[in-house]
């Protein structure tokens, strides 16, 4: 009787399930680009497998427009295994600059029997900022004889598109006008 807490105790730590470990990884992202999450996760266990793992994109801020929202894992990952998932979304255009939340979450089996014994969830909220670098145009221009000639400068920080110049053609110009 007496041996059988003695084999409790050295026998529990093979009896406990293994809590998956999850490391996320993203960068920041600009309007109108695609960013990628990278997870990954790590069996930490000694004895118990993961079965069936997914990633999933839970919840984000109406600035993202999910891409790749879920994402299955490796069929088992094995004690002291790593394996990598990526999940993308795209900022809207709209998007301002900031910090926004993204809920990433990861869900299956664990333990000895095939599919798992044991459901888990884990569930990480994870900040995504935004960065938004606005153009600065400067405009100028010189006068050579009968051409007007227009310098248009970009000397901000993000990109300037679809600029348009209109030149409107002139056939006579009269002295004073």
């Amino acid at each position: 009787m007496r041996g059988l807490p003695l084999f409790l105790i050295l026998f529990l730590p093979l009896l406990q399930e293994a809590t998956p470990e999850m490391r996320v990884d993203v960068g920041s992202v600009e309007p109108n680009e695609v960013a990628v999450i990278r997870v990954a996760i790590t069996n930490p266990s000694s004895a118990d497998l993961l079965w069936n793992s997914v990633l999933r994109i839970e919840a984000a801020h109406p600035y993202f427009v999910l891409i790749q929202s879920e994402y299955v894992l490796s069929p088992q990952i094995k004690p002291g295994q790593t394996d990598i998932g990526e999940l993308t979304f795209q900022a809207s255009r709209e998007a301002e600059a900031g910090n926004y939340p993204l809920t990433v979450t990861l869900s299956g089996g664990v333990g000895v029997c095939e599919e798992g014994c044991t459901p888990y969830f884990i569930e990480k909220e994870i900040s995504i900022k935004v960065i938004r670098n606005e153009p600065e145009i400067e405009v100028s221009h010189t006068v050579e004889g009968t051409k007007i000639v227009i310098t248009l400068k970009n000397t901000g920080e993000g990109k300037a598109q679809s600029i348009v110049c209109d030149g409107v053609p002139i056939a006579v110009l009269q002295p004073g006008e």
